[in-house]
């Protein structure tokens, strides 16, 4: 059994070395993936609000004590195991690809963008822009509903002195 803050490197060893999980988890996406743990089977997960040194030991009971949470864990570890190649096999054949084939066809586009486009600079500048027509419109609208009500209103006041 493995007790650990839930995040995913954590949870690709336990899976591959078929270990049942206790997570505890604190910030981030570890509340999720703790989650997956629960509905997967494959372990508990403790609220770090309600911790207690019992709740811990339960938990480790619970989970040493009914063999589903490793039955479970077995059945996604072999799946996770299965594997058309190892990776050194997979590291060979990307070598042996580049240097067959070159990696022009690897690069990745995101190397041909400019500075502006890379940072989306231009699309925060639209964005900014719209707000601010946004916020311009609603204070020139609020302004004019305002100043017709106040007017109506004393309007009414001096008709009626």
């Amino acid at each position: 059994m493995m007790f650990y803050q839930g995040g995913n490197n954590g949870l690709y060893e336990a899976v591959y070395h078929a270990v049942p999980l206790l997570v505890l988890p604190l910030l981030g996406d570890q509340p999720d993936i703790a989650q997956r743990v629960v509905e997967k089977g494959i372990g508990l997960k403790l609220d770090v609000t309600k911790i207690t040194s019992n709740s811990v030991f339960e938990s480790i009971k619970s989970i040493l004590e009914n063999p589903s949470y490793q039955n479970n864990i077995n059945k996604l570890s072999v799946m996770f195991r299965d594997r058309p190649d190892t990776p050194r096999e997979r590291a060979a054949f990307w070598i042996e690809h580049v240097l067959k084939y070159g990696a022009d066809h690897l690069r990745s586009p995101v190397h041909d963008l400019n500075f502006i486009q890379l940072n989306m600079i231009d699309v925060y500048a639209f964005l900014m822009s719209c707000l601010l027509l946004i916020f311009t419109v609603t204070y020139y609208v609020t302004k004019f509903v305002f100043l017709c009500l106040y007017k109506t209103c004393c309007r009414k006041k001096l008709k009626a002195d």
